[in-house]
């Protein structure tokens, strides 16, 4: 079954992306709901890779390539290089190792290309409002997903960053009081002030590139 809350077009990724793109490299592509919206604004030529089957054949309807498997697993030679764009929609911290997978991905994108990724923060209030009665919440989505391997907050991202040779170009954030989806959310903007802004902070969106030589 398809998890509904890793579909669906992102319009947070889409805005960090470059106009003049022609070739974007897509992983966790889920069902093709941003893909589909990449090419048909800008014209490029968008190749996914997801490793759920069902919503990788969805997909594929949407999508000029779609590949099924685990991005840790799979030949990411096989893809071809020269990217322009690369996104991980939510997908390293559903990997083992991370930093592996952004030297492999590195050598796919060109000089000039871009790398967007989002990540939950677990700084954000929730976590630690947890923690301090030694909880941890087992839900199907957000920051508490089951299925989350890897944590992240900016700095400690920062460092996986910079250990592949990429640097932040655009930083931009999502934030929220609470862990649900609520209108309330839409006010925690307004109070992240400087001390405050990373536990209101639930994402964390990056676009990077590649350090010159």
């Amino acid at each position: 079954m398809i998890n509904k809350s890793y579909t669906g077009l992102r319009p947070d990724i889409f805005e960090l992306i470059p106009s003049n793109i022609k070739k974007v490299l897509d992983f966790g592509c889920s069902t093709g709901e941003l893909g589909g919206t990449i090419k048909a604004e800008s014209q490029a030529y968008v190749v996914g890779i997801e490793i759920d089957r069902i919503a990788a054949k969805e997909a594929k309807n949407k999508l000029d390539e779609v590949y099924v498997g685990d991005i840790e697993e799979l030949d990411l030679n096989s893809f071809g290089k020269n990217f322009d764009c690369i996104i991980f929609a939510d997908v390293l911290e559903h990997v083992v190792n991370p930093l592996s997978v952004l030297n492999k991905c590195k050598l796919l994108l060109n000089d000039n290309g871009v790398v967007i990724i989002s990540l939950p923060n677990v700084q954000h209030v929730t976590v630690l409002l947890n923690l301090i009665f030694g909880l941890w919440p087992q839900r199907d989505r957000g920051i508490f997903d089951r299925t989350h391997l890897r944590f992240f907050t900016q700095k400690s991202a920062n460092l996986v960053f910079d250990n592949a040779g990429l640097k932040i170009d655009y930083l931009s954030r999502q934030y929220r009081f609470i862990d649900r989806p609520h209108k309330i959310n839409q006010f925690a903007k307004f109070f992240a002030i400087p001390f405050l802004r990373n536990f209101l902070t639930y994402q964390l969106i990056f676009r990077l590139k590649k350090y010159e030589d």
